[in-house]
């Protein structure tokens, strides 16, 4: 009735550092993992796991967690909003405990997750993030510093509910003359209800039908009602002449997505 994806590491962190008056600069590192957390389950069902965070650094830290909404803009850079303030929030099916702990360096702590899909929702695609940032620690009777780094890490879940059916097309697909080898630009939109991250490749093939480069798509996601933007990099630069890019991506639906588009390299 439900089932996890493997987890890998994706992308977010953001450090901002100041110089303690004394010139000694605090070495706080941490990090989480997985901080991409996919499931599927029916409506009424459940799921427990856990996320490791490790303090890498020499310093303790002390760490909050809190969750927040979040999106993807068109080039895919997440945008992280308020709880509550997405169309696809999941967050009151999230539960996660300790959300405020102390990590001795070289500590590892497990915090345990849960997310419970309510029976009746609607099959679909529903997202949220935990977000673990590190806030000051002073000791019993210590006067706090005016200065500490402080950074964050979100750990992104993506919840899909029953048995949704992706949907996507083609918007554009082209060549760009740019950098030293050109590119293909691609431009999907997601229709239906659902998150689906590409698979696939685009064969460029010469003016006789020949395939002379062909190039994986990113694994990127494209969350339910958006829009992707992908440029990608030609392996090197084409000899002049006409071409093809023939493009073959797969979203998990039962037909494969297919696009063309002829181009002049020069």
């Amino acid at each position: 009735m439900r089932s996890i994806l493997t987890a890998v590491l994706l992308n977010v962190l953001a450090l901002v550092a100041l110089l303690l008056p004394s010139t000694a600069r605090a070495e706080i590192s941490f990090s989480v993992s997985p901080i991409r957390i996919e499931m599927t389950g029916e409506p009424g069902g459940s799921y427990t796991d856990a996320i490791e965070v490790n303090n890498e650094g020499k310093e303790k830290v002390r760490i909050k967690v809190a969750m927040q909404d979040w999106y993807l803009n068109e080039e895919g850079t997440p945008i992280f909003r308020k709880a509550g303030s997405q169309p696809h929030s999941c967050i009151p099916w999230l539960r996660i405990n300790p959300v405020d702990f102390l990590l001795q360096p070289g500590e590892k702590k497990t915090v345990r997750y849960s997310v419970a899909i309510p029976a009746g929702t609607s099959p679909g695609g529903y997202w949220a993030a935990f977000v673990f940032e590190t806030v000051p620690h002073v000791e019993p009777g210590q006067k706090s510093r005016a200065v500490a780094i402080k950074g964050n890490i979100a750990a992104v879940v993506y919840v899909t509910a029953g048995k949704p059916v992706p949907e996507a097309e083609f918007l554009d697909l082209a060549y760009a003359p740019a950098g030293e080898t050109g590119a293909i630009s691609m431009r999907l939109q997601n229709k239906g209800n659902v998150q689906f991250r590409l698979k696939g490749s685009v064969a460029i093939n010469d003016r006789g039908g020949k395939t002379v480069q062909t190039l994986a798509l990113p694994d990127a996601p494209v969350l339910a009602g958006s829009t992707r933007t992908l440029s990608i990099p030609l392996k090197e630069k084409l000899p002049s002449g006409s071409y093809t890019a023939v493009a073959t991506v797969d979203v998990g639906a039962a037909a494969l997505l297919a696009g063309e588009v002829p181009f002049t390299a020069k």
